[in-house]
């Protein structure tokens, strides 16, 4: 998983490690979400807006969604969901370590949630 925001220094993205119950997870919740039937953007093109981005690589195939203020954009609620089970299951807690982060500049800040299974 890594994190990243445009800010006016540059840093290096966030990466950690989530046990094998909390991948099966997140590949259920992208599944039970139908995730590769989604349209790649929702992009209401609001540009002070913070940009989310998810995807999943596994079996050969890899997907993305990209959310900027989605909702008005027609992305289903299912997006938002699978962006809170993210979050929840592997967010944060996980892989931002609070020494690390740089106080947003008022910039925009783009946050990408990357699951992988082998």
């Amino acid at each position: 998983m890594a994190s990243q925001c445009r800010l006016r220094q540059p840093f290096s993205p966030y990466h950690a490690h989530v046990s094998p119950e909390v991948v099966r997870q997140l590949v259920n919740l992208f599944t039970s979400a139908d995730y590769f039937t989604l349209f790649d953007r929702y992009d209401a093109r609001a540009s002070d807006a913070p940009a989310f981005e998810s995807s999943i690589s596994f079996e050969s195939k890899s997907k993305s969604v990209l959310e900027d203020v989605g909702a008005y954009a027609g992305m289903p609620e299912i997006v938002r969901t699978v962006e809170d089970g993210i979050d929840r299951l592997a967010g944060p807690k996980v892989w931002v370590k609070e020494k690390r982060r740089t106080p947003n500049v008022g910039v925009g800040c783009q946050s990408q949630h990357r699951i992988f299974h082998p």
